[in-house]
């Protein structure tokens, strides 16, 4: 599958399980989450407008879809491309080693109709709703497609039939992709621009509130967003840097740099967590800190390797595009979870 993942460069500046990953709340449990009493609520409350509580649950719902289907469905789509081909016609690559497995099990999908169903829920998002009116039934058909073919060739029916099914599943497969990803792209583009102007609104009032943990937190959300932005703008590929324009990618870096200090600096002072309210739920505040930390880490690999002409191997992928991308997707998911507060 391409990469449907219009970012910021092209659109405006946002994000996108890669194993739906090791968030201390799982992503596709966000829209549940209840804030205690006595903790402020990230944005304004009016009920039922941008800026909501129930927005922001809104968002951090889509936000994890949209990783969902650019993290582990991608990957899924990825290794079964390695091992059979991207191309209408079914080709099993010679170095493909089935008795070993093909990996292409996709989890915690019985979570995904919660996702789906927010398109009814207020308050409304009229175009990222109708994209995922849209998207639905083909999410639902490929999920359950790939869940079809990982079904056959788990258990090896493949030997029954000589690849027959697996023939025909390849087929079936490449008509619906061509249906799912436009669909895929339109959700991605109008999330991320409904997206960027929640955040505007959003750091507006953590400014007017003197919520500067929750401010510089989603400021280096930005700022890594804009480095994965540039990356992609720049061609750069998932396993080399070749190409990459250091300079470019330096200026990008520092603000990243800057932003996770002054973020850091505020989240480590015990006053300012209690004066902004988040004493009493710091255990997201720290995991949200350790997953910042971890892309800002990835970000500096990713500047050595391009400065030093590091080259990549099978056993050291740090400092790679790939592993940036899921370390932001991580942080993306926790910072939702860090806003809304924990259940």
């Amino acid at each position: 599958m391409r990469s449907v993942r219009v970012r910021w460069g092209v659109v405006v500046s946002l994000s996108l399980l890669v194993v739906l990953l090791s968030s201390c709340q799982a992503p596709l449990e966000l829209v549940k989450i209840i804030r205690p009493e006595g903790t402020k609520p990230a944005a304004s409350t009016q009920e039922e407008k941008p800026g909501t509580e129930a927005a922001a649950r809104k968002y951090a719902g889509y936000s994890a879809l949209d990783i969902y289907i650019h993290g582990e469905i991608a990957d899924v789509l990825e290794r079964y491309g390695e091992r059979f081909g991207h191309k209408e016609k079914f080709a099993l690559h010679k170095e493909t080693h089935l008795e070993w497995g093909v990996n292409l099990e996709l989890k915690e999908t019985y979570k995904l109709a919660e996702y789906t169903e927010l398109a009814a829920k207020q308050p409304a998002l009229p175009d990222v709703d109708e994209a995922v009116k849209k998207l639905a039934p083909k999410l639902e058909d490929l999920v359950k497609m790939l869940g079809e073919i990982d079904t056959y060739y788990r258990f090896k029916f493949y030997v029954d039939d000589n690849f027959a099914k697996g023939k025909t599943l390849h087929e079936q497969l490449q008509v619906l992709l061509k249906e799912w990803e436009p669909l895929a792209e339109d959700f991605t583009v109008n999330l991320h621009q409904s997206l960027m102007k929640q955040r505007e609104l959003d750091l507006a009032d953590f400014k007017a509130n003197d919520q500067m943990i929750r401010y510089h937190a989603l400021e280096s959300i930005m700022a890594a967003e804009a480095i994965e932005d540039e990356l992609n703008r720049q061609g750069v590929a998932s396993e080399t840097l070749d190409g990459l324009d250091a300079a470019s990618y330096r200026v990008l870096y520092d603000r990243l740099t800057e932003e996770v200090a002054q973020y850091i600096a505020l989240a480590d002072d015990p006053e300012r967590v209690k004066q902004e309210g988040l004493d009493t739920y710091n255990s997201y505040g720290n995991m949200l800190k350790h997953k910042i930390m971890l892309v800002k880490a990835s970000a500096t690999d990713l500047l050595q390797r391009a400065e030093q002409s590091r080259t990549f191997d099978e056993h050291n992928k740090d400092g790679t595009p790939k592993d940036y991308k899921k370390k932001l997707q991580e942080a993306i998911l926790e910072y939702d979870v860090f806003v809304i507060g924990p259940e």
